[in-house]
């Protein structure tokens, strides 16, 4: 299911982000899991609506994403410039 690729593409980020050494406190590892698969539902309920016509769902697509891609942005940021609630 769509619910299940979303936990594995969490889990495969925090991998990569492992794997790169992108060291993060223990809670921003859970949160990293845990938020899509919170926003998951959401956008599911707002996606499946059948008065959006695909212009909608794709432009809820390219929200969603831009979201999750812009957190991670400034939450590596912050990992760099030596935030204390990013370091490991």
């Amino acid at each position: 299911s769509i619910f299940i690729a979303t936990l594995v593409l969490a889990v495969l980020w925090e991998l990569f982000e492992a794997r790169f050494n992108l060291g993060e406190v223990s809670w921003n590892v859970g949160s990293d899991i845990a938020l899509p698969l919170i926003a998951f539902p959401i956008v599911y309920i707002l996606a499946s609506r059948p008065e959006l016509g695909m212009e909608h769902r794709v432009l809820l697509l390219v929200i969603a994403s831009s979201i999750y891609v812009y957190t991670n942005v400034i939450s590596w940021q912050a990992r760099i410039d030596g935030d204390r609630d990013f370091r490991s």
